[in-house]
C-alpha cells in the first residue's frame, strides 16, 4: 500500500492559488426556460458546462456556436450575450463565481479566457456524475462543502485532460484531422475548429505560422495532391479520383486542378501514365 511504501510524504502547495468564492450554482434547461438574446453584463464570472443541446455565445465581437460536453466561461463586467439554439436548446449546469483580483488566473489555468472562452471535453462520462453527485449531496447537506468539493473535482478532471493534450499541439491536431477527413465533401474549416474547441482566428494564425498556408489553402492542396497520385492509375476515372478526395463538383475540381498544376486533369494523366 502507498503509505507503507512511502511512510513519510510531504509536498508544499502554492500559496498563491487563486481565491474562488462560489456565489450560486444550478442547472438551466432551456427546453422549459426562455433564453435572453440581449447584450448584458454580470458582476460575477460564470462557469458553465453544457450537458446537452447547443447555443450561442457572443463575446469580444465573436459569436461561438457551442454544443454538448463543452465548458464555457462568461467573464465579469464584460458586455456579452448567450442564448440557446432554438432548434436544439441547451441544458447547462453553472457556477457563479465572485470577481476577485486573481480569479482570471484560475480560468487561464483551464485554458479559458476572452479570446478562447470554451473547451469541449472528451471526459463527460467522468464529469457528469460529479455534477449529479453535487446536486444530490447539496440537497442532503446543510453546508457548502459538497459544492466546493464537486467544483474542484470537476475542474481538476478538466486540468488533467488539458495536461494530457499538451504533448500534441493544436496545429498537429488540425493536420491529423484533415488527413483523416479530407475525403468528406462536407468537411469545413469550422468542423476542425469545433473539434479542437478553439478560436478560429487563433487556429488560423497558428496554422499559417506553422505551414505557411491558411487551413483552407492547405486542405485544397492536400486534396489535389492526393488526386494527382490517383490519376496515375489508368484504370481510375477522373471523376472517381475527384470523388475520392472530397470533390462532388467536377467543374470545381477541374478549375482547382488546373489552377494548381497549370494543366487539366486529362493532360496531367497523359503526361504521367
Amino acid at each position: 500500500m502507498f503509505f507503507k511504501d512511502k511512510p513519510v510524504f510531504l509536498k508544499s502547495l502554492d500559496t498563491n492559488f487563486p481565491e474562488i468564492e462560489i456565489l450560486s450554482f444550478g442547472i438551466h434547461d432551456f427546453n422549459y426556460l426562455r433564453g435572453i438574446k440581449n447584450f448584458r453584463q454580470h458582476p460575477h464570472h460564470t462557469f458553465h458546462f453544457i450537458i446537452q443541446g447547443s447555443g450561442y455565445l457572443t463575446l469580444d465581437g465573436i459569436t461561438h456556436h457551442l454544443k454538448s460536453n463543452t465548458f464555457f466561461m462568461t467573464p465579469a463586467n464584460t458586455t456579452l450575450k448567450y442564448f440557446p439554439d432554438h432548434l436544439d436548446p441547451w441544458t447547462y449546469a453553472w457556477f457563479d463565481i465572485k470577481d476577485t483580483p486573481n480569479v482570471m488566473t484560475f480560468f487561464e489555468g483551464l485554458k479559458l479566457d476572452i479570446t478562447k472562452p470554451f473547451y469541449k471535453t472528451k471526459l463527460s462520462h467522468k464529469i457528469l456524475p460529479l455534477f449529479e453527485q453535487m446536486f444530490t449531496d447539496e440537497a442532503q447537506s446543510h453546508t457548502q462543502l459538497p459544492v466546493y468539493a464537486s467544483f474542484y473535482q470537476i475542474t481538476s478532471t478538466l486540468q488533467q485532460e488539458l495536461h494530457t493534450l499538451k504533448s500534441l499541439d493544436l496545429v498537429d491536431k488540425a493536420l491529423i484531422y484533415i488527413e483523416k477527413n479530407y475525403t468528406n465533401p462536407a468537411l469545413r474549416i469550422t468542423d476542425i475548429v469545433d473539434e479542437l474547441s478553439i478560436s478560429q482566428t487563433y487556429l488560423n494564425e497558428s496554422f499559417k505560422k506553422r505551414t505557411g498556408q491558411t487551413m483552407i489553402a492547405y486542405l485544397i492542396d492536400y486534396r489535389l495532391n492526393k488526386a494527382s497520385d490517383l490519376l496515375k492509375s489508368p484504370n481510375l476515372s477522373i471523376q472517381a479520383a475527384a470523388s475520392m478526395v472530397g470533390y462532388d463538383d467536377m467543374i470545381h475540381f477541374s478549375k482547382s486542378f488546373k489552377k494548381k498544376f497549370g494543366i487539366t486533369a486529362s493532360q496531367y494523366r497523359i503526361q504521367t501514365t
